[in-house]
């Protein structure tokens, strides 16, 4: 269902990709700043699992899923609650307009695409907090 036409939207198609950039943008540095003190919290374990072995790309994986997971997670339902609430806000445009045939269809290309944009700002954010964790030494965190 569309309810506004391509004339009413192009007065805003320069606002349409500068909101979502923004918010993707600040998420990204907050997940930065979150893992980049979880790091630095954990320097010592770090240097420990190092100098019994551990491989950087098994640490660096830990600390990127401690950053994707709930993103992911968050991303998902965030997709199903809209929707919910799409369907919803249709049906209320269809009764109060009285629409005959209006009907709230789901793309499923839009909601891939959010996933993937959410998916990849919390990997942009986490990036300089999991070099940080891979190039850590053992001796250097002790």
């Amino acid at each position: 269902m569309i309810l506004a036409t391509r004339a009413q939207q192009r007065p805003y198609r320069g606002v349409f990709p500068v909101v979502p950039t923004i918010f993707l943008g600040v998420a990204a540095f907050l997940i930065s700043l979150v893992l980049a003190r979880i790091v630095q919290s954990q320097r010592e374990q770090i240097g420990m699992l190092k100098a019994f072995g551990c491989r950087a790309p098994t640490l660096v994986l830990h600390y990127l899923l401690i950053a994707e997971l709930p993103v992911a997670g968050g991303a998902i339902a965030g997709c199903g609650i809209g929707l919910w609430a799409a369907h919803g806000i249709a049906g209320m445009y269809r009764e109060f307009f009285h629409f005959p045939f209006a009907r709230f269809t789901p793309q499923a290309g839009v909601l891939v695409i959010g996933v993937l944009a959410a998916v990849a700002a919390a990997a942009v954010g986490a990036a300089s907090a999991v070099r940080r964790v891979s190039s850590l030494a053992p001796a250097e965190a002790m």
